[in-house]
């Protein structure tokens, strides 16, 4: 048999650029294959065309041919975007959602020191530098930083008026 060998499946995240497959082979001849159609392309290295199957079949003068499969998967993980820094008043909480459903590390961090918190939302009831960091199980990262200033909120004025007693009627 003429070998063939492609390596390990591989996962690729959704924001990154496709991985070149290579196949590692003495043959004379190469045959791609993505998701059961054939590639145009016979080289040894080949750019990803997306998630899916990749085959390559390897044939020399005088062997069997030989071929090796490798998968890959797409990673859901998204890069993570805060927006712009926010002011809010201390009685109206801010919900941060990172809005990453992946299985992984969470981390945040206020001001620079962690949080205890392993998810991928945070209610933030504090001025500060919040920090977000995961570390997907697919080797996929994420992170984004935002500043939120909690402001004091002043409470209701007071009006007080004199009373006034009109033909039994009590104004104030």
């Amino acid at each position: 048999l003429t070998p063939v060998s492609l390596g390990n499946d591989l996962v690729s995240c959704l924001y990154d650029d496709l991985p070149p497959i290579e196949a590692i082979t003495p043959a004379t001849k190469l045959t791609w294959y993505y998701n059961k159609n054939t590639m145009a392309d016979t080289s040894t290295s080949i750019q990803a065309l997306g998630a899916g199957e990749y085959i390559a079949v390897g044939a020399a003068t005088g062997f069997c041919t030989n071929s090796d499969t490798l998968r890959l998967a797409l990673s859901n993980v998204l890069p993570v975007n805060f927006g712009e820094d926010l002011i809010t008043c201390e009685s109206i909480p801010v919900q941060l959602e990172a809005n990453i459903l992946s299985t992984g590390i969470y981390e945040w961090k206020r001001n620079g020191s962690p949080l205890s918190t392993n998810s991928s939302n945070i209610i933030i009831t504090q001025s500060g530098e919040y920090i977000f960091y995961f570390n997907g199980n697919s080797g996929c990262t994420a992170t984004d930083t935002i500043n939120v200033e909690v402001r004091k909120q002043l409470p209701e004025p007071v009006v007080t008026c004199p009373s006034l007693i009109n033909d039994k009627n009590l104004f104030v």
